[in-house]
């Protein structure tokens, strides 16, 4: 599927799951929210971004030669920086390690302001390999739309989107364009935990954050886990949002994320205006908006929660596998 192709697909799952007037919130926070893509070996990314501790701690940890008595920068730092780069660490190779990955989860959100509104859907995750994928998200009912299931399905036979309205499946041309494509329409559900996976992504997973520390543990659906507090930055202007990560300590697999990100009116207006232009290239402004109004530019709030239920190496039933007629 070409780019305007495939941005026609995604303004018209926009448009059907929040309707005119969520939009214009939406565009200004959701769609910015997609971590990039990691630059290629020996390529400069044309995106400014601060050094990621968690990155480089890992990378000189592992490159230290035996015995070496220089000072790795897993122990640089206070006691809960250095478990939190720990814990970090154990989750990306507990992640890595996953050669099958199923999950069941929920993301509720919360957009605060004049054009505020919330959401809630419910996930489904099944991963046996580049080629074997499903992610299903069901958006339940809200006041800008319907329930509707989408689907993104990886087979032999290439990489399919689903939309909720039962159409004809678009072929995506790959499935790091797909991932990278539905990270905003899916609230950025495909680039939680895809990328962490071995998948061969370019795209940064929920453990890529900065000024990442423990701040104690707690209990989530049985399970006890560390909890992190971070930093992450998105969108062109690389905002910050604080977010809370909870990692199980038994298995090291994420069970719960939150975010809260705030933007000022001012942070607004420049996101429009770097959105819009990217629109624009695109061909695809007036598919979303020539009879709407201009977006909102005014502050935005949000607060999001993504409860994850993972199963990492146990045996994927074959329909889990394949697009569904109704059912996550």
């Amino acid at each position: 599927m070409g780019v305007v192709a495939g941005w026609r697909r995604i303004a018209a799952v926009i448009l059907g799951g929040l309707g005119a007037a969520g939009v214009a919130a939406w565009l200004a926070l959701a769609l910015t929210r997609s971590p990039a893509p990691i630059a290629p070996a020996g390529t400069e990314s044309n995106v400014p971004r601060l050094p990621d501790s968690v990155v480089v701690a890992s990378a000189v940890a592992t490159s230290l030669p035996a015995g070496s008595a220089q000072v790795s920068a897993l122990d640089a730092g206070d006691e809960a920086e250095q478990q939190a780069r720990r814990i970090i660490a154990d989750s990306r190779a507990a992640y890595a390690a996953c050669d099958t990955y199923e999950d069941d989860g929920t993301y509720d959100s919360v957009f605060r302001g004049e054009a505020g509104f919330s959401e809630e859907t419910e996930f489904h995750t099944a991963v046996a390999g580049p080629g074997a994928i499903r992610f299903a998200y069901r958006d339940l009912p809200t006041e800008f739309g319907h329930a509707g299931l989408a689907q993104l399905v990886a087979s032999d036979s290439g990489v399919l989107f689903y939309d909720p309205w039962g159409n004809e499946p678009e072929r995506m041309q790959s499935l790091d364009d797909a991932v990278g494509a539905f990270m905003g329409v899916s609230k950025g559900l495909t680039g939680s935990v895809l990328p962490l996976l071995p998948l061969g992504l370019t795209y940064k997973g929920a453990l890529y954050v900065h000024d990442a520390r423990v701040v104690g543990t707690e209990e989530i659906d049985g399970t006890m886990c560390d909890v992190i507090d971070a930093v992450r930055r998105y969108g062109p202007l690389r905002l910050p949002e604080n977010v809370r990560i909870w990692i199980a300590q038994s298995d090291s697999l994420i069970r719960r994320l939150s975010a809260d990100a705030v933007q000022s009116a001012t942070e607004g207006r420049q996101m429009r205006d770097l959105v819009t232009a990217e629109l624009r290239e695109a061909g695809v402004w007036e598919v979303l908006f020539d009879s709407m109004p201009v977006p909102s530019t005014e502050a935005l709030s949000t607060f999001e929660t993504t409860t994850f239920h993972p199963k990492c190496n146990e045996p994927i039933a074959p329909e889990s596998l394949r697009a569904t007629d109704g059912s996550l």
